[in-house]
């Protein structure tokens, strides 16, 4: 397969490897992504995971190519989690709508539950994404597809759930992510029976000291 690397979209702050947008030289000039690893072992890694993932029906890229630097996948097309969440927010100014926000949570949620348990049944343990940025997922017609996998590793559920909700935090107008990560906790307590405890312990592990005050307002 020929294909061009055009220009690199590694996420900022992210240096351990990089990604890039390709296009395959036919007459579509079909879009794809390529990621470069800092190791051989990375790369295998992920690329085993999506190849994985995706027999199991999980919404993730389709693995291309392998080569000896990186791996080319399939381009999923869509505004990423964190550009939505802009774009919600700046709809929303001075008035949180609860019930707008409740699909776009539940998608997230779901896409979760069905990665732990595809993950932990094909390496007959819990594993956990770890880099859960909200760049790390996009949504393509109504769906939520996500799109590295090199850090994934051994750990509950829960510990993917609260770094979500550090880096949902991070992300944007504090008041609205707020409110944003207190409906989702209702959610990952209520219909899929996660424990809170852990999820706070893992976004306590992540915090820094002055986002403490904020955990502790969330639980309250």
């Amino acid at each position: 397969m020929k294909w061009i690397q055009k220009r690199e979209i590694t996420r900022e702050g992210n240096h351990q490897n990089r990604v890039f947008y390709a296009e395959i030289e036919n007459d579509e000039k079909t879009s794809c992504a390529y990621k470069v690893f800092s190791s051989q072992k990375a790369k295998e890694r992920e690329a085993m995971l999506l190849k994985t993932l995706r027999r199991h029906a999980l919404r993730v890229p389709k693995v291309l190519e392998v080569d000896d630097e990186g791996i080319l996948r399939e381009w999923i097309a869509g505004l990423t989690v964190e550009e939505i969440l802009f774009q919600m927010e700046e709809a929303q100014v001075g008035q949180y709508d609860a019930q707008a926000n409740e699909s776009l949570i539940y998608r997230l949620i779901n896409w979760f539950y069905d990665f732990h348990t595809i993950a932990s049944c094909m390496e007959h343990q819990n594993l956990v994404m770890y880099d859960v940025h909200p760049s790390n997922f996009v949504m393509r017609r109504g769906q939520i597809y996500g799109l590295d996998f090199e850090d994934c590793r051994p750990g509950v559920a829960e510990t993917d759930f609260g770094r979500f909700m550090i880096f949902l935090m991070r992300g944007g107008e504090f008041e609205w992510r707020y409110e944003f990560v207190k409906q989702m906790l209702k959610g990952v307590e209520g219909e899929f029976r996660y424990n809170l405890t852990l999820v706070r312990q893992a976004m306590e592990e992540m915090s820094e000291k002055e986002e403490w005050k904020s955990i502790e307002l969330i639980f309250d």
